[in-house]
């Protein structure tokens, strides 16, 4: 299951602020992959065009009490498309808001 933004234009994204839901089910969100590409997110396979910017650890934040902060590798990574991906889970993503943040 994952989550796909098209940035409309590459920028190079140094970190994403992902806020949980709040009533329930913000624990889903442990362990996903922020991936920066630029073709479109298609399924699990699309992985090999993507970079990985990091990983919601496992103390996610539920929502009301903060954002889950990801941090790109030194510099950033440059794309199009920022997708949000659970590997190996059959479940659905419930988030609030997702801020990317970028270099200008």
């Amino acid at each position: 299951m994952g989550l796909e933004v098209d940035e409309s234009g590459t920028n190079t994204v140094t970190g994403v602020s992902i806020t949980a839901r709040g009533d329930c089910c913000w624990n889903r969100l442990q362990g996903a992959r922020v991936m920066i590409g630029d073709t479109p997110w298609t399924g699990s396979g699309s992985r090999k065009n993507f970079k990985s910017c990091g990983v919601v650890g496992k103390a996610v934040v539920r929502g009301g009490s903060g954002v889950n902060e990801v941090t790109c590798p030194a510099g950033g990574i440059a794309g199009k498309y920022l997708a949000i991906y659970l590997p190996r889970k059959r479940t659905s993503l419930m988030l609030c808001g997702v801020q990317v943040h970028s270099q200008t």
